[in-house]
């Protein structure tokens, strides 16, 4: 065998097995053998992000950092803190030889697997790390190429697969296309270097938003955010306390939630991850649920689509014998979180062990690393009713017997804090108690900006700087208020907000009664926003259906299903079949590029209720492919 062989990471002897979804014996024996995983380590002090993994490194070198499982498509491997070091300094080797400090360094990775080991040779060499997915789909190859023009970055690492279709696809849609490295061809032999020591200001990774009501930026996230976050949540999750604490993520690497709190966080407290791939999750929802019980996971969490998902295959059967007891903490974030959601989900896993209060309502954004506010572990979930025509005129106020009682979820509670105040998004002023305004944040976790974009960040990141001390306020884009006991509740974007008749009504709230009218009706596919009507603003719905024999009684019963429920009247129901709302790589619906495609005739309708007077050209509206359209 070639040195160079003997060089690369050997990762057959970490390989353990799988049966169908259950984990065997080599990753459950590993894990018996990590003390991490029931003492929490000592505590580090890393000056940059790079120290978070060569300090546990150095701490405890052969302990597992993590798990990755494969189910059969690609092996599953297990790295120690020394490995993934080794390897992680192997690559910054090469990311020397060439370029200089500060250079963007595209990663291009499917799975977690090679990212991270990518990630942190990035932090070792004085690069700024840029997590991309590979493209799959036309959207994605543009978001891809969006990025590269934006950022500009001097090498693109990825894995042996996917590197040589990268470098040519690059090549022929961009004039920046960087050279390509397959992090598989980094040897860990010969001299390694010594780790860059970066500023706390200095800048540690680009975290590119998911777009889902513009085009993505490149948020530019510096060291000290990054600790300054993980800070955060330590106390949120109790990941510091000495009891059992392990990580199940199977959350995308590219985004802030997948990366700060999957990946990052179980390294910055040493405690022990089990990683697998979106798709495996995607493919069978209750997959996730079978690894939590199958190791006894404490923590674990995703966007509220992904309990709505668990919930439907749970009808179909699939919950014997598993034990969600141990999961006391699963964090629901980066989409309006819902009661409704959160109250099945904890109703269908009862059998389970699973308990309501083990959720963890959470509220953050790329802007400010990743956590603004969410509930500790082990306190209550909290819930308040409020009046729903109240707060279509912007104000909470308990339920009288009459009203339509709304259940909001807590985001968390704000306390003393003055870092995250709700302003009014004209003047900038506080808003009262209980009355909607947008979410301001200060604090050290607020980011630097957006990469090449100093105007835009000045105005999102250094609002309102009358009303504060001269740094002025990160304009988050999401309405939000606080009760009299300081607890946040978010409602959506600002931007995004629909109005009928004077009043405001929040998409997420009129999206979720739509979706539970049927079963044809497609969890987290819905879209509902405004268009002109004459001198008016119309009200429509795109809705993702499994096409059923009745589909006018469907739209009929939709209708009158949000009237009753949000006292609001919809000018056009459009049913349409899967796949077509457009999305973000995140699975958030992108709004205003629905909107779009309805009024440029992009959807293929399969049935539409409209009003006389919704407006454009209804020939390109309406295209030829539409089974029936109905005037109200």
């Amino acid at each position: 065998m070639s040195r160079q062989k003997q060089g690369k990471l050997h990762r057959c002897q970490y390989l353990c097995l799988v049966e169908g979804d259950t984990v065997t014996d080599p990753i459950k024996q590993r894990l018996l053998l990590t003390p991490s995983l029931t003492q929490c380590p000592p505590a580090i002090l890393p000056r940059h992000v790079g120290e978070i993994l060569s300090l546990r490194a150095a701490q405890m070198p052969d302990a597992l950092a993590f798990a990755f499982m494969g189910f059969g498509r690609v092996p599953d491997v297990m790295l120690s803190y020394g490995e993934l070091h080794a390897r992680a300094l192997a690559i910054a080797r090469q990311l020397l030889m060439q370029g200089q400090i500060g250079d963007r360094i595209m990663l291009v990775f499917p799975t977690a697997m090679g990212f991270i080991e990518a990630f942190f040779a990035c932090m070792y060499a004085g690069r700024v790390a840029v997590p991309a997915l590979p493209p799959r789909t036309a959207r994605e190859a543009e978001r891809l190429v969006a990025m590269v023009e934006d950022c500009q970055p001097g090498m693109l690492l990825s894995g042996e697969s996917d590197i040589e279709s990268l470098a040519h696809f690059l090549h022929h849609r961009t004039d920046h296309a960087p050279p390509c490295l397959s992090v598989e061809e980094v040897t860990v032999s010969g001299p390694l270097p010594g780790l860059h020591q970066p500023a706390a200001r200095g800048l540690a990774y680009l975290q590119y938003t998911s777009g889902s009501a513009a085009v993505p930026r490149g948020v530019m996230v510096g060291h000290g955010q990054l600790l300054h976050n993980q800070a955060l949540l330590t106390h949120h999750m109790g990941s510091d306390q000495n009891r059992r604490w392990l990580m199940v993520s199977w959350l995308p690497h590219f985004h802030d939630m997948g990366l700060v709190a999957g990946i990052l966080h179980p390294l910055f407290v040493g405690r022990p991850c089990v990683l697998f791939s979106p798709e495996d999750f995607m493919q069978q929802p209750l997959r996730w649920l079978r690894v939590i019980s199958g190791l006894q996971a404490t923590c674990s969490g995703a966007p509220d689509f992904a309990y709505t998902l668990c919930i439907r295959r749970a009808k179909r059967g699939g919950l014997a014998g598993l034990d969600l007891s141990s999961w006391d903490h699963a964090f629901s974030g980066a989409e309006p979180v819902r009661h409704t959601t959160l109250l099945q989900f904890a109703e269908t896993m009862a059998v389970t062990g699973f308990c309501f209060d083990a959720f963890a309502p959470a509220y953050g954004l790329a802007e400010a690393t990743l956590l603004v506010a969410g509930k500790v572990r082990g306190d209550n979930v909290v819930v308040r009713h409020a009046d729903y025509d109240a707060l279509t005129m912007g104000q909470y106020q308990a339920p009288h017997p009459a009203s339509r009682v709304v259940r909001l979820v807590g985001c968390g509670n704000l306390g003393a804090t003055p870092s995250v105040q709700v302003l009014d998004p004209i003047s900038g002023s506080p808003m009262p108690t209980g009355q909607l305004g947008e979410i301001c944040l200060q604090g050290e976790s607020v980011c630097q900006g957006y990469w090449a974009q100093p105007v835009l960040s000045g105005s999102v990141f250094g609002a309102y700087r009358w009303t504060a001390d001269g740094s002025g306020w990160l304009r988050t884009g999401d309405m939000g208020l606080v009760d009299e006991a300081g607890n946040l509740f978010v409602f959506g974007r600002l931007k995004e907000v629909v109005i009928s008749d004077g009043a405001k009504f929040y998409p997420p709230e009129i999206e979720q009664v739509i979706s539970d009218v049927d079963s044809a009706v497609r969890p987290g596919r819905v879209a509902v926003f405004n268009i002109d009507m004459l001198d008016t603003a119309a009200v429509i719905a795109v809705c993702e259906v499994t096409p059923v024999p009745e589909m006018a009684a469907l739209a009929a019963r939709i209708q009158a299903e949000v009237q009753s429920q949000c006292l609001l009247n919809l000018n056009g129901v459009v049913l349409i079949g899967k796949g077509q709302i457009p999305l973000t790589s995140s699975g958030k619906i992108r709004r205003f590029a629905c909107r779009h495609a309805f009024l440029e005739g992009e959807l293929a309708i399969l049935y539409a209720r409209l009003d006389e007077a919704v407006p454009g050209n209804r020939r390109k509206i309406i295209r030829r492919d539409v089974q029936t359209v109905d005037q109200m």
